[in-house]
């Protein structure tokens, strides 16, 4: 679905942080993106985050937590949040009894949809002019950056409490993805849960997974740095064209 990305709209928790002016926010990198590493190096990834600045980061993400379930009677909440893919320790810390869930996609899909979504952020939000080149930069630093500490630290979440799945599959029986999710990590009620599934999905038709058109420079990039994705999720390279 295309959604209008700006500050008042529902979003993911990291946007909510920036909107309660949490300086705990990785989402300051694309307000101020000529800086954008050193503020995904602090809150993203916290290699240069002091003691204090991981307790404020732990300190207003519970609150937008315990916010949120007071909102909604208590109920068990769905976090979408690409950035807790390199926090599983520190989130573990908190909440032990947290569950996960991680969808890998094809890496070339991965580059392309998150080059759009940063020029949809910087569209939105930015304050300073950022280039086509520095955001392709981002994009390659990042992913790798974040996949490698999802791998690093995935192995510390207790069993029935994570499941990895595949974006293809889940578009293609999304129903069936959700069922195998429920019975991994034991959630209850998804029988009580299908027909709500489906008359969602049913809504949704019209919607479609973007197409891209890889480009041979780009190709050569990810094939260099991202090559261990491939490996490790079952992805098949691309050949560049000469």
């Amino acid at each position: 679905m295309s959604i209008n990305l700006e500050l008042d709209s529902p979003s993911e928790i990291e946007i909510a942080l920036t909107t309660m002016i949490s300086p705990a926010s990785l989402h300051w990198g694309h307000i101020f993106p000529k800086n954008a590493w050193a503020y995904f190096n602090k809150y993203l990834f916290f290699d240069t985050a002091q003691q204090s600045d991981i307790d404020r980061w732990k300190q207003d993400y519970r609150y937008l937590i315990q916010k949120t379930s007071l909102a909604n009677n208590g109920r068990r909440l769905l976090i979408k949040s690409p950035g807790n893919t390199s926090r599983i320790t520190k989130l573990l810390e908190m909440y032990p009894k947290a569950k996960f869930i991680f969808i890998h996609r094809n890496p070339y899909d991965v580059f392309y949809s998150s080059k759009k979504l940063w020029n949809t952020l910087l569209d939105n939000l930015a304050i300073q002019d950022f280039e086509e080149q520095s955001i392709e930069n981002e994009i390659i630093n990042v992913y790798k950056k974040l996949m490698q500490r999802y791998l690093e630290q995935r192995s510390q979440i207790p069993t029935k409490q994570w499941a990895e799945i595949r974006f293809a599959d889940f578009i293609s029986d999304p129903v069936e993805q959700l069922s195998q999710i429920y019975s991994i990590l034991e959630l209850p009620y998804f029988e009580t849960a299908r027909p709500k599934f489906n008359h969602f999905l049913q809504k949704k038709q019209q919607g479609k997974s973007s197409n891209y058109n890889y480009e041979n420079r780009i190709i050569k990039q990810i094939n260099k740095h991202w090559e261990f994705a491939f490996h490790e999720w079952n992805y098949s390279l691309s050949t560049a064209n000469k």
